[in-house]
């Protein structure tokens, strides 16, 4: 990601590799009356069996224990999030047991902005709205707020997030924070406008939330609010690691502003490092880079490069301010072994001793880590 040189440096490197070519994006197919077939683009496959509440709440309180704090909503479900400082902490957590969370975290202090959402009635109820608009492409509107040809199904008061990502482990992970729809899409194939339109328009809410997730796709998000039929909101997340950021503010209870006032302000507080390998020798923002180097990226700027990975991460971890991180997701890539990611965490164990750790099989291509450090 980042300028121009990075792009042309890096994007063709997955490919060379297996002596592969490029494939052209598939575009979205007209139907017999001429409109874009939209629902057949999505995909609403969401396991949620073992974790069937999404709770989200905020613990005021005094001299709070931040990292054990961490540990018990891991213990009571998935997916869990625990950021904040001694006097406050808020919670993400994937659980059955919704009582049992909140009966713990009353223990630690007062609660305030609870918020539990059944994620089983939620995939019933697009799954629904899919079913009973599947074959009648909604007409896209000319302009944001514009009313669309939706006969079999009303758009719920709800609001809808679709997000753009590579990898089915990526993709559950940001359904899993709260993501509606994800659009394949990533560094070297970025999906079209049609793309992103057809995500928006099969979903049932009457306003969406977009999340571009790629400098490149930034330019191509921004075209969609101005043809949907619906209020569509971009918040400018430049990586994943950023959308994930943003997501874990989104409450679907509160207006379509805030939620963009909030996730948009969200993405200052996350430092985005992408790990790939070069394949021709460079020299980017006063870095040179040898054929084959490992070579990280810290918020879009190549900061280092290398033969050695530990190496590499390390001095990209350093630059991020690894020592103050409270919270460290490493997504890794459809390329790296279970022992190689498990290097990287024994790594981030040495430097960052207090900061929670997790760790997704992201499955991404191009990428063999995006680690997000908050």
């Amino acid at each position: 990601m980042g300028g121009q040189g990075i792009v042309i440096l890096l994007a063709g490197a997955p490919f060379a590799w297996r002596g592969e070519t490029v494939e052209a994006v598939e575009t979205v197919a007209a139907a017999p009356n001429g409109r874009p077939d939209l629902q057949a683009h999505v995909a609403y496959d969401h396991d949620e069996e073992a974790r069937r509440y999404c709770t989200n709440f905020v613990v005021h309180g005094e001299g709070l224990d931040v990292e054990d704090a961490r540990c018990r909503p891991l213990a009571l479900g998935s997916s869990a999030v625990v950021v904040g400082e001694p006097d406050l902490l808020k919670v993400h957590v994937h659980t059955r047991e919704p009582g049992e969370v909140l009966s713990w975290a009353l223990g630690l202090g007062e609660l305030d902005q609870v918020r539990i959402d059944n994620t089983e009635i939620e995939t019933r109820r697009r799954a629904g709205a899919r079913e009973a608009t599947a074959g009648s492409g909604p007409e896209l509107g000319p302009s944001r707020g514009a009313t669309g040809s939706t006969p079999d199904a009303a758009p719920t008061a709800a609001i809808g997030v679709v997000s753009v990502a590579a990898g089915e482990g990526l993709a559950e992970a940001l359904r899993e924070l709260g993501t509606s729809t994800v659009v394949a899409g990533d560094q070297t194939t970025n999906p079209s406008v049609a793309d992103l339109l057809a995500a928006v328009e099969a979903l049932p809410d009457r306003a969406v939330i977009l999340l571009p997730n790629n400098p490149n796709i930034l330019v191509t998000a921004a075209r969609v609010p101005d043809l949907a039929s619906r209020s569509v909101a971009v918040v400018p997340s430049r990586s994943v690691p950023q959308g994930m950021a943003a997501l874990a503010t989104f409450s679907a209870a509160d207006p379509l502003e805030t939620n963009l006032a909030r996730m948009t302000e969200s993405l200052a507080v996350v430092r985005t490092i992408e790990v790939t390998r070069a394949i021709r020798d460079a020299e980017k923002d006063g870095v040179g880079v040898g054929e084959g180097d490992v070579v990280a990226l810290l918020d879009e700027r190549l900061v280092a490069a290398g033969p050695d990975e530990a190496d590499v991460v390390r001095r990209a971890l350093d630059l991020a301010g690894i020592g103050r991180a409270e919270l460290v997701t490493i997504v890794s890539g459809d390329e790296v072994t279970g022992d190689e990611a498990q290097a990287v965490v024994e790594l981030l164990a040495e430097l960052a001793p207090t900061a929670a750790v997790e760790l997704h099989r992201g499955n991404q291509p191009f990428y063999r880590f995006l680690t997000a450090v908050e």
